[in-house]
């Protein structure tokens, strides 16, 4: 059929199973819900058609031109779709696990909510693609790909090659947490998965299975569930998820306000304990990858935030698996230091606990809190004198430097444990410094 010109052709719910079609005229076709499984394409101009839930399964689409086609919800699973054109394209909703976009246009396209995994994505150009609340998990993304100024929020990259570009960099809206244009509550901090599942009980979430919104086969039927599972998506925006599985995660909040706009009832089935240890280990593997991708680039706005959020993974990762010291030991140092970002924490922290025991010292006074190694000077002691002698035995309790004139009253017990404290206090503070200091230096 090469050649032959189907332009403008009303093809819904067609049944070309295997065709072979490469170099057929498409353009503006309508093919909703065709079956084109194992369809052979290439070359083909399918400009501006409509392919909405489509089954292009396993389709040759080699050098097919598909600018601004509508693919939203269109399975195109394990597609061949190298050197296509897709520019302006929608694919929302789309599944194209496991397709070959190798060096394909996507500038522009809409891939919002689209499953991506596994998808081989070398050399693609994905300039100003829309791919919020995607899945490019196990993605093949190499230093040609570009993802320039692509809108990323709510990107699902667990185990992805997605550091491999460079042109990461620009992503809009996977980093810029002060985005005025971002409507979503912390919708562009970080990654998804971190952000969806803030809370260690897995109670708080459900999973939302994908294919209940494919319950039927002709284009008739199926309109209304593909229009719904489009409206699904839209409203998400309104919310935060991401997809695993085959299914879509979201808080229990978010999913009743959806299933209320939707006006439809939604199968689900509830996350586990082993579901919330597996998200927290995507988390903690992708700002891993992105902490490292950003160190090597000399980022450093970005290197701390990643480090802050990779330590605060690693955090709700030892509380998920009930390591509840390790989480709280991570948990001091997010306080004292935050993960070794912040000079002015450590300060603050050192003069808080320092005023606290000075504090403690003063109002005991002479009375068990300072003994003075002359006895004469007690008598001569007044408010002010007594007020700098409990700050310099705070500070030298606090830095361990040993007591010299000025000491702490061992008679007095709440005298012995409070020094013992701050002791032990001091000698962590001074760590958490000297760690900020070498991840300063080593910068």
């Amino acid at each position: 059929m090469n050649g032959v010109d189907l332009c403008y052709s009303k093809l819904n719910d067609a049944n070309l199973h295997y065709a072979e079609l490469n170099g057929v005229g498409l353009c503006y076709a309508k093919l909703n819900n065709a079956n084109l499984h194992y369809a052979e394409l290439n070359g083909t101009d399918l400009t501006g058609a409509k392919l909405d839930g489509a089954n292009l399964c396993d389709a040759k689409l080699d050098g097919a031109d598909l600018s601004y086609a509508k693919l939203d919800g269109a399975d195109l699973s394990y597609a061949e779709l190298n050197d296509a054109d897709l520019t302006i394209a929608g694919l929302n909703g789309a599944d194209l696990t496991g397709a070959e976009l190798n060096d394909a246009d996507l500038t522009g396209a809409g891939l919002n909510g689209a499953d991506l995994t596994g998808a081989e994505l070398n050399g693609a150009d994905l300039h100003s693609a829309s791919l919020n609340n995607s899945n490019l998990s196990n993605a093949k993304i190499n230093e040609k790909t570009n993802l320039s100024h692509a809108s990323m929020c709510y990107v699902s990259m667990n185990d992805s090659y997605i550091t491999e570009t460079k042109s990461i960099r620009t992503a809009k809206e996977l980093f810029d947490v002060h985005n005025k244009n971002c409507d979503r509550i912390e919708c562009s901090t970080r990654y998804i998965i971190d952000k969806v599942i803030d809370s260690n009980n897995e109670k708080d979430y459900i999973a939302v299975n994908k294919d209940q919104f494919k319950s039927c086969k002709s284009y008739d039927c199926n309109k209304k569930y593909y229009y719904q599972y489009n409206k699904f998506i839209d409203l998400l925006s309104d919310g935060k998820a991401f997809q695993c599985d085959g299914k879509w995660i979201l808080s229990k909040k978010d999913f009743e306000y959806i299933e209320k706009k939707l006006d439809m009832k939604l199968e689900y089935t509830d996350v586990t304990r082993s579901d919330l240890i597996k998200f927290r280990k995507q988390s903690l593997h992708v700002y891993s990858q992105l902490y490292d991708f950003y160190s090597k680039e000399g980022r450093e706005k970005e290197e701390c935030d990643l480090n802050y959020l990779k330590n605060e993974a690693r955090r709700k990762l030892y509380w998920a698996n009930h390591d509840y010291a390790t989480s709280l030991g991570y948990l001091c140092t997010k306080y004292s230091c935050k993960y070794g970002n912040s000079f002015l924490r450590v300060a603050l922290t050192s003069a808080a606990i320092i005023s606290i025991f000075t504090a403690f010292y003063f109002m005991i006074g002479t009375n068990g809190g300072i003994y003075y190694d002359d006895p004469a000077a007690v008598s001569s002691v007044w408010f002010p004198d007594l007020f700098f002698d409990a700050l310099f035995l705070s500070v030298t309790a606090f830095t361990n430097l040993g007591f010299s004139l000025i000491q702490p009253d061992v008679r007095t017990l709440s005298t012995e444990i409070a020094v013992i404290i701050e002791s032990i206090l001091g000698l962590v503070i001074i760590a958490m410094l000297v760690y900020t200091l070498t991840r300063k230096i080593s910068k």
